[in-house]
Parts: structure tokens; C-alpha cells; sequence
């Protein structure tokens, strides 16, 4: 069965699309866009001399529009493509997935807590065949209490119908900054924790964990011979450096060490009845291709942040 997923396969602007402070209490920006490239080094399939790199590339937008001191819309689009090979002796493939954020925030009179409803429809696939088989349908669920105007803590439940059977994600996290301290602390677990340093007015160094979990419709198989899916897993430990070269523009890179990547392919019809973060139900699955090995990776990161006024 391998080792169990212990990431989580939602994208990271879902997480901030949570966290949209319309009462200006605790976390009190959003990012509206953010454009990543990250590149792997020669990583091994396990157990051969073969070796491939990973490039991944994606954008991710958020359009919040609100209603009333209450009530926000939430919109976005999320684009991501990666480029490696699956199969040691195969030339590398390119699989992207298109996706749609639209949720709701809100916020109750007593304005402590606040609740954030999403659906992440979305395209996942080798666009070299595109049908029925390609989409998958996902939905996000969370709940914020405000502490202080400093920090908040959030709960939430996660689940998508990937390629490879149901997956659920439960999620509970933190939220801690005070403007007049250089320490941020952001934690939503098993997506995602972050906790950073300011250096200077514009520039901040950090910690950083990033858990993925993604499946892709795959067209052929060579070694299968018919249709099937890439089931990818990374859990990323490393450190950044961000520096924001203008108001509400920043730059960010980062080197990160993956453990637990996995990369498997499996045929359309082998799949797993139900799965959680560090355990699966009914994983009998048979991989068709060799896993790659654990390794370090560069990212750049573009970030355009929108910022509130705090008041009470």
C-alpha cells in the first residue's frame, strides 16, 4: 500500500480566501494573485539510475466582492500545470488542472465568528482526451473564531471526488500577528503552517510547510494499455525569504526538501474506497510505474496583497 498521504489537496488560496477579515480582526490582508514557478532537481525513480525534474507553474486569483458588512462572495480561478515524466524510459508529460472558486463568507452580528462555504469544481487531466472523466467536484467548509484583533482560530472539513476515490481532509489552524511585533504565525493543518520574521519593513524570512495531494486524468497508459490516473503527493519542509518591492507587491523564494512525494499511476478503475490524511480505506491498488524519490526544489513566488485597515 505504500506510504500513507498526509498532505492535503487544497490549493493554498482556498486557505486565504478563509481567513478575509471584514470585522478587521486578525489576519487583515488577502492575496488577490499569486504566480508560482518551482523546479526540482534531478530526482531518481526508485530503485533505478533513471532520473527526471519536476516543473511546476501555477496562478491563483481571488476576487472577493462584497454584499454587506456580513456577507461576501467569493470568487477566483486556479491554473496549475506540471511537467515530469511518469515512466522512467517515456518522455515527460504535461498534466494541468483548471479549476473555479465560488463560496460565501459570513460573518453573524456578534461579528466573533465567521463561516466561509466554498465549491472548487475543477479540470484535472493531460488535455490530450477531454470528457466526463477529466472533472472532478470539491468543497470546502470553515469556521473562524476571532480571539483578539491579534489572532483567530479556524476549523474546517475538506472533501473532493479525485480520480482515485473520496478524500477528506479534516483542518484546524491559528492565526497570530500583532503589527508592531516582527513575528507571524500562520497555521491551518494538513495543508499548511507558516511562521515568519521581519528583517526589515519589506523584507521577511520563514519557515514553511506545504502539503499537496493532486490526481490526473490520464489518457493512455503504456505500461496498461488503456485509460487511467497520476496520483502525486508531496509534503515540503523548507525556508523563504520575501521581499515586497512595492506597496502590496512582493516577491518570494524558497528552497524546500519534499518528503513523501509520490507520483503513482494506477488504471481508471483501481481505486481506493475512502481516504483520509495518514490512512486509506480499501487502498488494493496496483501501481503501473516506478515512484520517484524524495528531493529539494526551488520556487519564485509572486504575490499581489490587498490590505486592511484594522479598527474596531
Amino acid at each position: 500500500m505504500g506510504r500513507p498521504p498526509v498532505a492535503a489537496p487544497l490549493p493554498l488560496l482556498a486557505v486565504a480566501l478563509i481567513c478575509i477579515p471584514l470585522s478587521s480582526r486578525g489576519q487583515d490582508y488577502i492575496d488577490l494573485i499569486r504566480i508560482n514557478y518551482s523546479r526540482s532537481g534531478y530526482t531518481r525513480f526508485e530503485g533505478t539510475d533513471n532520473k527526471t525534474r519536476i516543473v511546476d507553474f501555477g496562478v491563483d486569483t481571488n476576487v472577493p466582492i462584497p454584499v454587506n458588512n456580513h456577507v461576501t462572495f467569493l470568487s477566483g480561478l486556479t491554473y496549475e500545470a506540471v511537467d515530469t515524466k511518469l515512466y522512467r524510459d517515456e518522455n515527460a508529460h504535461t498534466l494541468q488542472i483548471a479549476g473555479l472558486k465560488l463560496g460565501i463568507n459570513f460573518i453573524p452580528d456578534k461579528r466573533r465568528w465567521m463561516a466561509t462555504i466554498l465549491m472548487l469544481p475543477r479540470v484535472s487531466t493531460d488535455f490530450t482526451n477531454l470528457n466526463r472523466h477529466c472533472l472532478q467536484m470539491g468543497g470546502l467548509i470553515v469556521f473562524r473564531k476571532t480571539v483578539n484583533r491579534y489572532a483567530n482560530y479556524k476549523v474546517g472539513l475538506y472533501a473532493n471526488r479525485e480520480f482515485f476515490g473520496t478524500w477528506i481532509v479534516p483542518m484546524v489552524g491559528f492565526y497570530y500577528h500583532r503589527p508592531d511585533k516582527p513575528w507571524e504565525v500562520i497555521v491551518f493543518l494538513p495543508v499548511s503552517f507558516d511562521v515568519n520574521y521581519a528583517l526589515t519593513t519589506r523584507v521577511r524570512a520563514g519557515v514553511v510547510f506545504t502539503g499537496m495531494r493532486r490526481s490526473y486524468q490520464l489518457s493512455a497508459i503504456p505500461t496498461y494499455g488503456g485509460a487511467g490516473y497520476l496520483d502525486r503527493t508531496a509534503n515540503d519542509f523548507g525556508g523563504y525569504l520575501s521581499w515586497q518591492f512595492a506597496k502590496g507587491t512582493m516577491i518570494q523564494s524558497k528552497a524546500t526538501y519534499s518528503l513523501g512525494r509520490e507520483s503513482k499511476v494506477y488504471s481508471r478503475d483501481d481505486k481506493i474506497s475512502v481516504g483520509f490524511p495518514l490512512a486509506s480505506i480499501g487502498d488494493n491498488r496496483t501501481q503501473l510505474n516506478d515512484n520517484v524519490a524524495d528531493g529539494w526544489q526551488v520556487q519564485l513566488l509572486f504575490i499581489y496583497r490587498l490590505r486592511f485597515n484594522r479598527n474596531d
